[in-house]
């Protein structure tokens, strides 16, 4: 039995120098802390937004039912033919540093073996900021207000021609129009003397930490001669691309 009451007595002591614990008088507080800790990991998300003017409300709209994308219109096929248009929104939301980078190929014939292109150059900007997507607005939202110039990226090559623009294209006049009522700049049109020997990108590094964040694309495009470029549709792909800033 004694060594029994031994072994036991041995147990408590051991039980008790394994803990920590407070005692004291109770008309004191006893009070014991367990830390708690946890890591989060960097994370973004980016995905693009189409915005819209109504010409009939006289008001801009986040469109439910156009997805976005950048459309030039038709071309008559005239030599120097240009259009630029407006690429919508690149809306971005993270937690850590990051760096953007934006690329664009050249608007290239759909058509199966053919190679033919057309004379492409993108413009990149950071917008003012995100508003939300359950308004409307007579001016346009934040994200459509260009205030901190990227730069021209864009495939290798000849700039686009600007011989012939049309004038009153509905975004040309209506984005001119807004930019001098709010004083934000717009891009100008590509050196049309501009030769690039590689395709170019552009990027921003974002070192804000946390927050959401627009960007707005503009594109150019032209004909060149009326024979370096068939008849048909073209496509081409504008690239945003999100990684840890260094």
């Amino acid at each position: 039995m004694k060594k029994i009451a031994i072994w036991a007595m041995c147990l408590v002591l051991a039980l008790a120098s394994g803990a920590l614990a407070k005692e004291g008088s109770l008309n004191e507080e006893l009070t014991e802390q367990v830390p708690v800790n946890v890591t989060i990991g960097p994370y973004a998300k980016i995905w693009v937004q189409r915005v819209e003017f109504d010409g009939n409300l006289l008001w801009w709209h986040f469109s439910e039912v156009t997805p976005p994308g950048m459309n030039f219109n038709p071309f008559s096929g005239e030599a120097g033919f240009g259009r630029f248009a407006d690429g919508n929104c690149f809306l971005l939301e993270t937690n850590t540093n990051v760096a953007v980078e934006f690329s664009g190929t050249a608007l290239t014939h759909t058509g199966a073996g053919i190679e033919d292109t057309m004379l492409t150059r993108y413009w990149a900007a950071q917008s003012e900021g995100v508003d939300s997507g359950d308004e409307w607005w007579l001016f346009p939202p934040k994200q459509v207000r260009p205030v901190n110039a990227i730069g021209y990226f864009g495939p290798a090559g000849k700039a686009p021609r600007a011989d012939n623009i049309p004038s009153w294209d509905d975004l040309d006049w209506i984005l001119k129009f807004v930019a001098n009522l709010l004083g934000y700049d717009l891009p100008l049109w590509p050196d049309e003397n501009d030769h690039w020997s590689e395709a170019k990108n552009v990027s921003i590094d974002l070192n804000t930490g946390n927050g959401f964040y627009a960007f707005q694309v503009f594109g150019f495009a032209s004909t060149d001669e009326i024979s370096s470029q068939r008849a048909g549709a073209y496509k081409a792909t504008i690239t945003a691309t999100v990684s840890a800033s260094n």
